[in-house]
């Protein structure tokens, strides 16, 4: 499954825009009265947008891990087919023989960045989009938007040109495989951290101003 279609790699999408949701939600009602309690607004809204993207995050990390423990002791960890390799992402960083011989280590590590990393940074993406937009479902549905804008450029990418089609494609990094640059599997996720802080620096320099 090349563009990460399995049905939790889908969930997450869908998952990870709530917290932004109920950040945007709080935002637009009683932030106001609690920034009375804090330094400054700059600060409140900082500390909120990591509190809910944390938590959604953190949410479905804890899902992952309880599935990978049970997975350990219930069944060997093992994906390869006759002994051939073809989970390759972090390859380039550690080494060719990393998944064969670390296969533990590997889905752990996979795991951190898809159930961890992603749902964090697209929560963070939703509540920075609560700066820019004025309706709470805009906030949820633009990330989830972008996600499978990105797969669908993919795919049309991958008909032209099958070795570059997964760095356009945001779904690629929870289906990770074939010969992948690491780094450059994250472009679509950075440019979304980037936006983020764009929307950011925005908003709290009008509130300093």
């Amino acid at each position: 499954m090349i563009f990460g279609f399995f049905f939790f790699q889908i969930l997450i999408i869908f998952i990870a825009p709530i917290g932004g949701a109920l950040f945007c939600r709080r935002l637009k009602t009683i932030m106001n009265m609690e920034a009375s309690r804090y330094p400054g607004k700059k600060k409140l809204i900082t500390t909120k947008m990591l509190e809910y993207s944390a938590y959604v995050s953190l949410g479905t990390y804890i899902g992952f891990l309880i599935v990978f423990i049970a997975a350990c002791f219930l069944c060997p960890v093992a994906d390869d087919i006759n002994g051939v390799q073809y989970r390759t992402l972090f390859c380039d960083w550690f080494g060719n023989d990393f998944y064969m011989n670390f296969r533990h280590a590997y889905w752990l590590l996979e795991g951190t960045v898809k159930y961890l990393f992603i749902p964090f940074v697209y929560s963070l993406f939703s509540c920075s989009l609560s700066f820019a937009v004025s309706k709470t479902y805009l906030v949820y549905f633009l990330p989830i938007v972008y996600w499978f804008g990105g797969t669908i450029l993919g795919y049309f990418v991958h008909q032209i040109d099958p070795n570059i089609f997964q760095y356009f494609s945001p779904s690629f990094i929870m289906a990770c495989s074939g010969e992948v640059v690491t780094i450059l599997v994250f472009i679509p996720h950075l440019i979304i951290l980037l936006l983020t802080y764009l929307l950011y620096r925005r908003a709290v320099t009008s509130y300093e101003g």
